[in-house]
């Protein structure tokens, strides 16, 4: 009897000790482009096996049914395929069993969507092939090979993830035979089919027309980060940060990012959305994985090709923009209150102290320097509740809140990975 076997792209089959578990694991994988199929029972995961083509196969070792435990070697030798064994449990029993077992890659407890990542990632590195992970057509990966412009395509872009949306990704094609008016109409149907929000979906059609596909192929992904652009978003529902990168942290033109916030306030206005025309910024934030961090943080992330690049943008919301700010004794000068600044950073403005004995500003911190927490607290203790700066200095003020509310973030999410590598080192 012949088999015909059928491709599933970027797929995952999984066999759990219970139906009711690693639910949070497959839709961490399913929000990442991953076809995740999961079963505890035996024979189903068997029949999965031959009539598909699997590009990794889970196994737990944790299975109530003991000859799950020879499963790994029966599998291999019939089938071409990576097969990774793994522990549901942190008892003695399981890290025996998950030691024991043949597989070359494992994972142990506790089984996570990072933790699943980082083994494939390692698989395929030590195959010697682009890693699975980065070929998916996900909301926070990349265009995958296949994606070649042809006669029929001229623009392909990536709807990601939100909130209210947290599901795959979704590929656009616009046909180069429609003019640009029925491109976009296209475009914008699709997108208001959606569940996104409609901050989410200003950034998808903020793209349209702005990004210069060319062939499709991506050769910079987005990674690593540490100088982003930010437009600030501010009206009645939406207030926040869109932050854009490129591939390689290369500098966004002026001009692209200019046209990308015209496109996204006029999407807004036009569907009854005032917002307030703000500058747009060059931030400094600590180096982070970009995308990760922002499917872990942001409101929503949307990627898309630009020039051979990779181009993301991310919506972190938060409110206020800007602290409270109050009338200081000169007509040029504003005051804030001291608990909206941040201990040991920089800041980007000059920041005075006023003498009420001689009615005069004193400057405290120079813009450049460092306002250290030891300050602060020194500042308190006299009574001090306020400092000033001057009134040209806002649109720094926004930055410097901008940059600190991001840097917490990545602190956050630093920190959730330590846990998470302590937890399966031990």
């Amino acid at each position: 009897m012949t088999i015909t076997t059928a491709k599933a792209s970027q797929s995952l089959l999984i066999l759990k000790s219970d139906t009711n578990t690693m639910t949070s694991t497959e839709t961490f994988l399913r929000n990442r482009g991953w076809e995740v199929y999961s079963t505890s029972d035996v024979k189903n995961a068997l029949i999965q096996v031959v009539s598909k083509e699997y590009d990794y196969i889970l196994i737990s070792v944790d299975h109530e049914n003991k000859k799950v435990l020879s499963l790994p070697k029966l599998i291999q030798e019939k089938f071409d395929v990576t097969i990774i064994s793994f522990a549901e449990s942190t008892s003695a029993k399981s890290f025996n069993n998950l030691t024991s077992s043949p597989t070359v890659y494992k994972i142990y407890a506790p089984i996570t969507g990072p933790a699943v990542e980082r083994c494939i990632n390692k698989c395929t590195k030590a195959q010697g092939t682009p890693g699975k992970l980065r070929e998916k057509q996900s909301d926070s990966y990349r265009l995958p090979a296949f994606l070649k412009a042809n006669n029929d395509v001229s623009g392909v872009y990536i709807s990601g993830k939100s909130k209210t949306n947290p599901g795959l990704g979704t590929v656009h094609m616009l046909n180069e035979n429609m003019s640009p008016h029925q491109q976009r109409l296209q475009e914008l149907r699709k997108l208001n089919s959606t569940n996104d929000t409609l901050i989410a979906r200003a950034t998808q059609t903020s793209l349209i027309g702005n990004v210069e596909i060319l062939d499709g192929n991506i050769i910079d992904n987005v990674s690593m980060t540490v100088h982003p652009t930010c437009i600030f978003i501010d009206s009645k529902r939406f207030s926040g940060y869109l932050v854009a990168v490129l591939g390689n942290d290369e500098a966004i033109e002026e001009s692209f990012i200019k046209n990308i916030q015209k496109a996204l306030f006029k999407f807004l206005k036009d569907n009854d959305e005032p917002v307030t025309e703000t500058d747009i910024s060059r931030l400094h934030i600590k180096q982070v994985e970009f995308e990760p961090w922002a499917l872990e943080y942001a409101d929503f992330l949307k990627t898309a090709a630009h020039l051979g690049r990779e181009l993301a943008l991310a919506f972190f919301s938060t409110k206020p923009l800007i602290p409270y700010l109050d009338r200081s004794k000169h007509s040029d000068m504003i005051k804030i209150q001291l608990q909206d600044l941040k201990g040991d950073c920089k800041v980007e403005f000059n920041l005075y102290i006023y003498l009420e004995i001689n009615n005069k500003f004193v400057l405290y911190t120079p813009n450049g320097g460092f306002f250290y927490q030891k300050q602060i607290d020194r500042l308190k203790k006299q009574g001090i509740t306020h400092l000033h700066l001057q009134k040209g200095s806002v649109p720094a003020l926004a930055k410097y809140k901008a940059q600190n509310y991001l840097n917490s973030l990545i602190d956050s999410y630093e920190e959730k990975k330590k846990v998470l590598f302590e937890t399966e080192v031990a």
